[in-house]
């Protein structure tokens, strides 16, 4: 059955998840030094928000031990594209001791930390984040031969390239894709903005025009109609989804789902969590694909009150 990787920032979530049938932890911990060093505003995972982050390591132990008490691994997100030399004097000795406290795996994207950390730790899973561009096949051959174990597709891959990508490495790569709350506009791997500060204002969330500097030709950046920005409920579920398409991954041999929001207080990962669990019951229920849409369009329509059209699919299949 494919799995449902859930994400985690405290140790009271973790039994609560799992009996909702979370079957892999990602969370994040920021090292030692770091905020003193560089703050948020360049946080180690790409979250900016500290109520993303695990508070402390005695926590993140509990976090450990709970899990692997359900047999759920936990995989700690280092997905900045890069690193500098100074922020490597803090990142490498903070790897080898969540190894040692017993961690399964991590979420990366600097090229140059996946080479050297696969050599020194054989047993660890290295998955590539969706930072990590991975686009296609070739994409998939550069990090397999850099140590990655697993990739995280990016929601810009189509469903023919998941199929593609998914018939030449899934024996080899554990593929993940995600199926809520990570449709920005534009390629994660591209996005240099800021997140975490004011969602109102994230561009790579909204459409925007931008200019070379110096260029006078242009002068509106941002272009954006205020009605466009919509508040948030305390618990929302997106309609844009990739549900629609677990049929399909199951068929391909997809290894897990995912969704974001290691920033979610419980109560909305509980929400998410029971969301994905119905959609890949559905999986067990159904005899054909068109059987599961079927069933699936009903889900969609319980939650959301209406109907689902195409463009709520992380990975519409156009005739």
């Amino acid at each position: 059955m494919i799995k449902i990787e859930c994400p985690v920032t405290q140790s009271r979530e973790v039994k609560i998840l799992a009996r909702m049938g979370a079957d892999i932890f990602y969370c994040g911990l920021i090292p030692d030094g770091w905020l003193d060093k560089y703050g948020t505003a360049a946080a180690p995972n790409r979250k900016e928000e500290l109520v993303s982050q695990v508070k402390g390591k005695e926590d993140f132990k509990k976090i450990l031990a709970l899990s692997h008490k359900e047999n759920i691994p936990v995989y700690n997100t280092l997905n900045s594209p890069m690193y500098t030399l100074d922020q490597y004097d803090l990142v490498l000795p903070f790897v080898d001791e969540l190894v040692s406290m017993g961690v399964d795996g991590f979420i990366i994207a600097d090229p140059f930390l996946l080479k050297f950390l696969s050599l020194k730790y054989k047993s660890i899973r290295w998955m590539i984040s969706t930072m990590g561009g991975v686009l296609n096949a070739e994409a998939c051959h550069f990090y397999k031969e850099l140590g990655a174990t697993g990739i995280t597709l990016p929601t810009s891959v189509t469903l023919e390239e998941i199929k593609d990508l998914s018939s030449r490495f899934s024996r080899s790569l554990d593929l993940v894709a995600f199926v809520l709350n990570e449709n920005p506009v534009g390629i994660n791997a591209y996005c240099a903005f800021a997140h975490g500060f004011d969602d109102s204002i994230t561009p790579c969330r909204r459409l925007y025009h931008s200019r070379p500097l110096g260029c006078k030709s242009c002068s509106q950046v941002v272009d954006v109609p205020s009605s466009q920005v919509v508040e948030r409920p305390a618990v929302y579920i997106e309609p844009s989804t990739g549900l629609d398409s677990l049929w399909d991954f199951q068929e391909c041999g997809i290894c897990a789902v995912k969704f974001s929001g290691r920033f979610f207080p419980l109560e909305e990962k509980m929400q998410y969590m029971q969301y994905i669990s119905k959609a890949r019951s559905l999986l067990e229920e159904s005899a054909s694909r068109d059987e599961f849409i079927k069933k699936y369009g009903l889900l969609f329509h319980h939650i959301h009150k209406r109907p689902m059209a195409i463009e709520d699919s992380y990975y519409p299949v156009r005739s």
